[in-house]
Formats: structure tokens, C-alpha cells, sequence
């Protein structure tokens, strides 16, 4: 079922027009490296179409680790929505300690 979904893409590919901007993956790719350099061997490393992998640790341990294939489209959307989330997260506290009365962390015994 993959690899009939790859060679379409990659039919259209070699058809489309080169302003006409691909449909992208939503979320995680689950093809396997083989189908994955097959379907990138159509496009450029920049193309927003184009799959990466990430091999990341996992959290808490030093040796087991996992992969995460996305599109460039998608890793992008990821990393724009992690750093509004940063942001949001700073914007908030500085709003908090805006409006914290400065005496508070003064007082004996707090």
C-alpha cells in the first residue's frame, strides 16, 4: 500500500509543475528508510515535501533512542509551535511577576 502511495507521489512529482507546492504528511511518517529514500529521490533536500529522520534519546535513559521521520513542512509547524509555546510560557510569568507585590519575598519566614 505504501510503496503504490510513494511511486504516485513520485509520478506526480516528475509531472507537477515546480511552483505547484505537494500535499504534506500531517504528523509522523511511518514508512520504512527504503520507501523513504525512494520517495525523496524526486525532491530537494529544501523542498517542503521532503522527509527527515531525527534519531532522538529517550527521556531518561542514556542508551535507548528513537526515530522520528517527518516532513520539512512538518518538522517546521513543530518547531514553530514549540517556540510560541516557549513564549506563551515566559510572557506568562512575566506577567505574574508584573503584577507580584515586590515586599512579598521580603517578609521573615517566607
Amino acid at each position: 500500500m505504501i510503496s503504490t502511495l510513494v511511486a504516485i507521489a513520485m509520478a506526480q512529482a516528475a509531472t507537477a509543475a515546480p511552483a505547484v507546492e505537494r500535499e504534506t504528511v500531517d504528523g509522523p511518517v511511518t514508512m520504512t528508510a527504503s520507501e523513504i529514500r525512494t520517495y525523496n529521490a524526486a525532491l530537494q533536500r529544501d523542498d517542503p515535501a521532503y522527509i527527515r529522520c531525527q534519531r532522538m534519546e529517550d527521556t531518561g535513559s542514556l542508551v535507548r533512542k528513537h526515530t522520528s521521520c517527518r516532513t520539512n513542512a512538518e518538522w517546521r509547524r513543530v518547531h514553530e509551535i514549540g517556540n510560541q509555546n516557549a513564549r506563551d510560557t515566559v510572557d506568562n510569568y512575566q506577567m505574574h511577576q508584573s503584577t507580584r507585590d515586590p515586599s512579598e519575598g521580603l517578609k521573615p519566614g517566607g
